[in-house]
């Protein structure tokens, strides 16, 4: 009786501790502007029960607010809220703006480098011009349907997740110039993800957990050029995808060495396939022939693919109030890309060009870090993690005499990069709320590493120098 109530008590603790980035930020499980998302399964927390929805059943009834920036920024499109509620049989949680993977946005797809500040006929190329930018990041669902425990059965989960945004950009003369070109940009992205996930515990002290995903992603990025002073003048550029998708895998075992002690392991594998066309018209007399000087009709045809392959494994040790951790990843991605252009400015299809290129770029993690309960309305977390980066990229270019394939060039190129990245974080509670916050770098390095006291008079905001994100929670 007595190993039970204690078991129950650690239980307790710990599940009140879930379900916060800025819990595993102190803990350097979480980084903001890094992805470091894929390593926070050492801790075992459900604020990525996305990935796999049977997880759901180890939250708590509760909602949370996760504000990050938005506190002294003003900018609430980047804030994150959840609310988990569980009934008899099933558990409903509903994440919205959950911080994306980087998959997920224009900033993994390939860069047309388009929307950028124009080049302009007879040689007028301006200056003085505004750049007016618009982001409309449209809310991120996560919505997750899981079971609860049915006898010598596992715990089973399904997540559907939603998410777009767009981005319009205009250059604009000034003062107002109509002898000046005006250019309009606009991207947008567009993505849904369907997971299933079982948690197989009956096998105790072995679980897994294990999932299996589908990606349905696709863009836009399109940009148009005028002037008035050329009538029917046309310069287009636009870039599609269509006709992607994405498959993912990941399996968790587990093994209960001690009743304190855990040995953990990950597994997961991706592929993401995005079909794009990249177009090109400059029509710059208005003729509609696209044969003069200057003028071109193109095509680009841009396939684009990744793998990603992870592996990881680690330990975790709990007792009472306190959760120790320690673990190992390694990641690997490897991409390709094909550009071929064909000009199509007679009406009939010229060969101009082609490259290829592939990149594969790995990632190991090691970090650790603990989780203290000083006291009963107090936690204190911290935590290290030494990221190593090797990449190597190889590009291979040719060119075309009529349907002659000629290589041009090819070009290997290596990079390596590594951070070390130390963390602190503080947790307060009260009733069923929780306060948690994540300790900014400047913080750390300047008031904590140099001794230095921070500055509490200045034109500076004291929460940037003190907080890096915040978040609240409450259960019931």
């Amino acid at each position: 009786m007595k190993k039970v109530w204690w078991i129950l008590v650690v239980s307790c603790v710990f599940d009140g501790m879930y379900g916060s980035l800025s819990r595993l930020g102190g803990m350097a499980l979480y980084y903001p502007g890094i992805n470091l998302r894929e390593y926070l399964w050492i801790a075992d927390d459900p604020i990525g029960i996305s990935v796999n929805g049977s997880l759901i059943y180890r939250l708590s009834n509760e909602v949370g607010f996760e504000p990050y920036a938005s506190i002294y920024s003003t900018d609430w499109k980047s804030a994150f809220g959840y609310a988990v509620i569980h009934q008899d049989i099933f558990s409903l949680g509903v994440f919205v703006n959950d911080q994306p993977e980087s998959e997920d946005y224009l900033s993994y797809y390939p860069d047309a480098n388009l929307v950028n500040t124009p080049t302009y006929p007879a040689g007028n190329n301006p200056n003085d011009y505004n750049t007016i930018t618009s982001l409309d990041r449209k809310p991120w669902f996560d919505i997750i349907l899981g079971s609860q425990k049915i006898p010598f059965s596992p715990y089973i989960g399904l997540s559907l997740t939603a998410a777009a945004y767009s981005t319009n950009y205009e250059h604009i003369p000034n003062p107002v110039d109509p002898t000046k070109a005006l250019i309009h940009g606009e991207e947008s992205a567009f993505l849904w993800k369907i997971r299933t996930g079982a948690t197989v515990d009956i096998l105790k002290p072995f679980v897994i957990d294990a999932s299996v995903g589908v990606w349905i992603p696709s863009f836009t990025i399109q940009t148009k050029t005028t002037m008035t002073e050329i009538q029917n003048y046309k310069n287009e550029e636009k870039h599609i995808s269509e006709g992607n998708f994405g498959v993912e895998v990941r399996v968790f075992p587990k093994w209960k060495l001690s009743p304190r002690l855990e040995w953990k392991s990950m597994l997961a594998y991706r592929y993401l396939n995005l079909n794009s066309t990249h177009t090109v018209t400059m029509d710059l007399n208005g003729d509609g022939d696209f044969v003069d000087a200057g003028e071109l009709k193109s095509k680009n045809t841009h396939p684009y693919s990744v793998q990603q392959i992870e592996v990881g494994t680690g330990i975790t040790y709990s007792e009472g109030n306190l959760l120790a951790f320690g673990s190992l990843n390694n990641l690997t991605l490897l991409s390709s890309e094909e550009w071929f252009t064909v000009n199509q400015s007679t009406g009939t299809d010229v060969y101009m060009d082609k490259e290829n290129g592939s990149r594969t770029q790995n990632y190991t993690i090691l970090n650790g870090g603990i989780e203290l309960g000083l006291k009963k309305w107090l936690s204190l977390r911290m935590g290290v993690a030494n990221w190593y980066h090797l990449e190597t990229t190889t590009t291979s270019s040719f060119t075309y005499a009529g349907t002659t394939e000629t290589a041009r060039n090819t070009l290997t190129e290596f990079q390596l990069d590594t951070m070390f990245l130390p963390q602190l974080g503080l947790s307060i509670h009260f009733g069923g709320f929780s306060i948690d916050w994540m300790i900014s770098d400047a913080f750390i390095w300047t008031v904590i590493g140099q001794g230095r006291l921070p500055y509490l008079i200045s034109g500076n905001n004291l929460f940037d120098n003190f907080s890096f994100i915040a978040s609240l929670r409450y259960n019931f």
